[in-house]
């Protein structure tokens, strides 16, 4: 069975951590709610799911999730969609947890009032030595995912994660 701790997060996020610079080719994915450009050896693995795009670094040991999914809301409502996906994403967490007999420390996850909507972001690792960042924006016109996981260290998950979020910009129709 899985146990998930939680901890008072101060938002000094691992997202702010320097990344380090490689030789690299790019990749660039367009969705119709953001597009994500990277530098370095960044694959794309085939999805079945056309909201989903799979990335994968062989030099830096991580494997990588986005997703963006269109919905129709009220900016007064980003909040509670906002909080109402970290139940969901920590429900998830727990359940994919107990299947492979892990325990997980997570994080208290966040969220945070954007001009365009609501942030949310938890990290944490297993008793495997997996780590596990996840970011997510709520806008009335989308809820966009980053998920990145790795079997190093946080700190260099964070640097990963910060590198995904430098290379993210939403689309117009997103905001």
């Amino acid at each position: 069975m899985s146990k998930i701790g939680t901890y008072r997060l101060v938002f000094i996020s691992p997202l702010l951590l320097n990344c380090c610079d490689e030789a690299r080719a790019d990749i660039k994915i367009v969705d119709p709610h953001y597009t994500l450009s990277l530098s370095g050896d960044w694959t794309e693995e085939p999805s079945t799911d056309s909201e989903q795009h799979t990335l994968v670094s062989e030099t830096r040991a991580v494997h990588v999730v986005t997703s963006a999914m269109g919905i129709k809301a009220r900016r007064s409502q980003t909040k509670m969609i906002a909080d109402n996906l970290v139940k969901l994403r920590l429900r998830a967490e727990a359940k994919a947890a107990q299947i492979r007999n892990l325990k997980l420390v997570i994080v208290e996850p966040i969220v945070v009032r954007q001009p365009w909507g609501h942030a949310v972001a938890y990290y944490g690792s297993d008793d495997r030595g997996r780590q596990f960042n996840y970011s997510g924006s709520v806008t009335p016109t989308a809820v966009i995912s980053i998920y990145g996981e790795c079997w190093t260290t946080e700190k260099k998950l964070g640097a990963i994660m910060k590198e995904l979020i430098d290379g993210f910009e939403f689309a117009k129709s997103a905001k």
